[in-house]
Protein backbone atom coordinates (compact mmCIF):
# COMPACT_ATOMS: atom_id res chain seq x y z
CA UNK A 1 0.00 0.00 0.00
CA UNK A 2 1.56 3.36 -1.12
CA UNK A 3 4.04 1.57 -3.49
CA UNK A 4 5.19 5.04 -4.84
CA UNK A 5 8.20 4.81 -7.90
CA UNK A 6 7.58 0.52 -7.09
CA UNK A 7 11.19 -0.14 -6.15
CA UNK A 8 10.02 -1.84 -2.91
CA UNK A 9 7.07 -3.90 -5.03
CA UNK A 10 10.18 -5.09 -7.36
CA UNK A 11 12.47 -6.12 -4.71
CA UNK A 12 9.16 -8.06 -2.80
CA UNK A 13 8.73 -9.29 -6.18
CA UNK A 14 12.43 -11.22 -6.31
CA UNK A 15 10.85 -14.30 -3.58
CA UNK A 16 7.26 -13.75 -3.49
CA UNK A 17 5.00 -15.99 -5.47
CA UNK A 18 2.60 -12.51 -6.59
CA UNK A 19 3.02 -9.08 -5.90
CA UNK A 20 0.49 -6.15 -6.29
CA UNK A 21 1.49 -2.54 -6.05
CA UNK A 22 -0.57 0.21 -4.77
CA UNK A 23 -0.72 3.53 -5.21
CA UNK A 24 -3.35 6.47 -4.94
CA UNK A 25 -1.50 8.23 -8.19
CA UNK A 26 -2.25 7.53 -11.51
CA UNK A 27 0.86 8.47 -12.60
CA UNK A 28 3.11 7.11 -10.21
CA UNK A 29 1.44 3.57 -10.50
CA UNK A 30 2.34 4.09 -14.56
CA UNK A 31 5.76 5.20 -13.65
CA UNK A 32 5.91 2.10 -11.49
CA UNK A 33 5.08 -0.13 -14.74
CA UNK A 34 7.54 1.48 -16.54
CA UNK A 35 10.11 1.52 -13.91
CA UNK A 36 9.54 -2.43 -13.31
CA UNK A 37 8.22 -5.55 -14.95
CA UNK A 38 8.23 -9.22 -13.54
CA UNK A 39 4.99 -11.63 -14.56
CA UNK A 40 4.37 -11.73 -10.86
CA UNK A 41 4.28 -7.92 -10.40
CA UNK A 42 1.61 -5.83 -11.00
CA UNK A 43 0.42 -2.44 -10.37
CA UNK A 44 -2.56 -0.67 -9.46
CA UNK A 45 -4.01 2.78 -8.65
CA UNK A 46 -6.49 2.25 -5.88
CA UNK A 47 -7.11 4.27 -2.51
CA UNK A 48 -5.94 2.46 0.42
CA UNK A 49 -9.07 2.81 2.33
CA UNK A 50 -11.14 1.09 -0.14
CA UNK A 51 -8.94 -1.61 -2.00
CA UNK A 52 -10.44 -3.85 -4.63
CA UNK A 53 -9.98 -7.50 -3.39
CA UNK A 54 -11.47 -10.04 -1.58
CA UNK A 55 -11.02 -10.65 2.34
CA UNK A 56 -7.74 -12.25 3.41
CA UNK A 57 -6.47 -12.32 0.05
CA UNK A 58 -2.89 -11.13 1.26
CA UNK A 59 -0.04 -13.08 3.27
CA UNK A 60 1.98 -10.26 3.40
CA UNK A 61 0.89 -6.32 3.46
CA UNK A 62 3.55 -3.75 3.75
CA UNK A 63 2.38 0.06 4.18
CA UNK A 64 5.56 2.13 4.93
CA UNK A 65 5.16 5.80 5.81
CA UNK A 66 1.48 5.86 4.53
CA UNK A 67 -0.38 6.15 7.10
CA UNK A 68 0.26 9.60 8.11
CA UNK A 69 -0.84 10.88 4.72
CA UNK A 70 -4.41 9.56 4.79
CA UNK A 71 -7.12 11.50 6.53
CA UNK A 72 -9.33 7.97 7.55
CA UNK A 73 -6.26 6.16 8.31
CA UNK A 74 -8.78 4.27 10.83
CA UNK A 75 -9.97 2.67 6.98
CA UNK A 76 -6.24 2.22 6.16
CA UNK A 77 -5.89 -0.34 9.38
CA UNK A 78 -9.65 -1.47 8.60
CA UNK A 79 -9.03 -2.94 4.97
CA UNK A 80 -5.39 -3.67 6.09
CA UNK A 81 -6.93 -6.15 8.72
CA UNK A 82 -9.97 -7.46 6.26
CA UNK A 83 -6.92 -8.24 3.39
CA UNK A 84 -4.86 -10.17 5.53
CA UNK A 85 -4.84 -14.46 5.21
CA UNK A 86 -4.94 -15.85 8.65
CA UNK A 87 -1.33 -16.62 8.82
CA UNK A 88 -0.33 -13.71 7.12
CA UNK A 89 1.07 -10.05 8.33
CA UNK A 90 1.11 -6.55 8.58
CA UNK A 91 4.01 -4.28 8.47
CA UNK A 92 3.17 -0.40 9.06
CA UNK A 93 5.49 2.48 9.69
CA UNK A 94 5.35 5.79 10.50
CA UNK A 95 7.51 9.14 11.79
CA UNK A 96 7.28 9.61 15.56
CA UNK A 97 5.10 12.73 15.35
CA UNK A 98 7.70 14.75 18.40
CA UNK A 99 10.78 13.64 16.74
CA UNK A 100 9.70 14.46 13.10
CA UNK A 101 8.43 18.14 14.34
CA UNK A 102 11.92 18.82 15.64
CA UNK A 103 14.02 17.56 12.43
CA UNK A 104 11.57 19.17 10.55
CA UNK A 105 11.62 22.84 12.94
CA UNK A 106 13.13 24.95 10.92
CA UNK A 107 10.99 24.32 7.64
CA UNK A 108 8.47 23.50 9.23
CA UNK A 109 5.62 20.70 9.01
CA UNK A 110 5.20 18.49 6.10
CA UNK A 111 1.96 19.77 4.24
CA UNK A 112 1.63 16.01 3.00
CA UNK A 113 1.26 14.86 6.41
CA UNK A 114 -2.25 14.90 7.42
CA UNK A 115 -2.15 13.07 10.76
CA UNK A 116 1.35 11.95 12.63
CA UNK A 117 1.28 9.63 15.53
CA UNK A 118 3.00 9.79 18.96
CA UNK A 119 4.23 6.20 20.16
CA UNK A 120 1.05 5.60 22.41
CA UNK A 121 -1.69 6.95 19.64
CA UNK A 122 -0.06 4.52 17.08
CA UNK A 123 0.00 1.43 19.62
CA UNK A 124 -4.05 1.76 20.35
CA UNK A 125 -4.54 1.87 16.90
CA UNK A 126 -2.70 -0.78 15.92
CA UNK A 127 -3.95 -2.96 19.22
CA UNK A 128 -7.61 -2.07 18.19
CA UNK A 129 -7.44 -3.58 14.93
CA UNK A 130 -4.94 -6.57 14.78
CA UNK A 131 -4.90 -9.46 18.12
CA UNK A 132 -1.17 -9.16 17.59
CA UNK A 133 0.86 -6.09 17.49
CA UNK A 134 4.63 -6.15 17.53
CA UNK A 135 6.46 -2.68 18.33
CA UNK A 136 10.01 -1.75 16.92
CA UNK A 137 11.51 1.48 17.48
CA UNK A 138 13.15 2.82 14.29
CA UNK A 139 16.45 5.18 14.45
CA UNK A 140 19.28 6.39 12.43
CA UNK A 141 22.49 5.69 13.70
CA UNK A 142 26.34 6.35 12.81
CA UNK A 143 28.32 3.19 12.10
CA UNK A 144 31.42 2.39 12.05
CA UNK A 145 32.90 -0.61 9.60
CA UNK A 146 36.06 -2.59 9.64
CA UNK A 147 36.85 -5.07 6.69
CA UNK A 148 40.28 -6.15 5.52
CA UNK A 149 41.79 -4.54 2.90
CA UNK A 150 42.79 -7.53 1.13
CA UNK A 151 41.70 -10.97 1.49
CA UNK A 152 44.71 -12.95 2.40
CA UNK A 153 45.27 -17.11 1.54
CA UNK A 154 44.67 -18.28 4.93
CA UNK A 155 41.52 -16.17 5.78
CA UNK A 156 38.63 -17.35 5.85
CA UNK A 157 36.02 -15.43 4.08
CA UNK A 158 33.43 -14.32 6.56
CA UNK A 159 29.85 -11.81 6.57
CA UNK A 160 30.08 -8.69 8.68
CA UNK A 161 29.62 -8.58 12.06
CA UNK A 162 26.80 -6.49 13.81
CA UNK A 163 27.16 -5.60 17.27
CA UNK A 164 24.57 -3.66 18.76
CA UNK A 165 24.81 -2.22 22.02
CA UNK A 166 22.47 -2.92 24.64
CA UNK A 167 20.16 -0.25 25.74
CA UNK A 168 16.51 0.45 26.49
CA UNK A 169 14.63 1.21 23.40
CA UNK A 170 12.64 4.91 24.03
CA UNK A 171 9.86 5.25 21.89
CA UNK A 172 9.26 8.76 23.00
CA UNK A 173 12.10 9.74 21.46
CA UNK A 174 12.43 6.92 18.61
CA UNK A 175 13.07 8.56 14.95
CA UNK A 176 9.96 6.34 13.35
CA UNK A 177 7.97 3.08 14.51
CA UNK A 178 7.69 0.02 12.63
CA UNK A 179 4.91 -2.50 13.56
CA UNK A 180 4.28 -6.59 12.63
CA UNK A 181 0.27 -7.01 12.62
CA UNK A 182 -1.06 -10.03 12.34
CA UNK A 183 -4.17 -11.65 13.34
CA UNK A 184 -2.36 -14.26 15.80
CA UNK A 185 1.07 -14.37 17.96
CA UNK A 186 3.80 -13.79 15.58
CA UNK A 187 7.19 -14.60 16.06
CA UNK A 188 10.55 -12.85 15.51
CA UNK A 189 13.89 -11.22 16.28
CA UNK A 190 13.98 -8.35 19.59
CA UNK A 191 15.71 -6.17 17.59
CA UNK A 192 16.88 -6.12 13.76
Amino acid sequence: IGCGAGYGSSELAHAAAMVTGLDLSPETVALARSSYSAPNLHFLAASATSLPFSNAAFDLITCFEVIEHIHDWQLLLAEARRLLAPGGQFIVSTPNKSYYAESRAEIGPNPFHVHEFAYDEFKFALEATFPSVTLYVQNHVGALSFQPAAASPTQVAQSAELHLEASQPDPEAAHFYLAVCAASQQTGAPAF
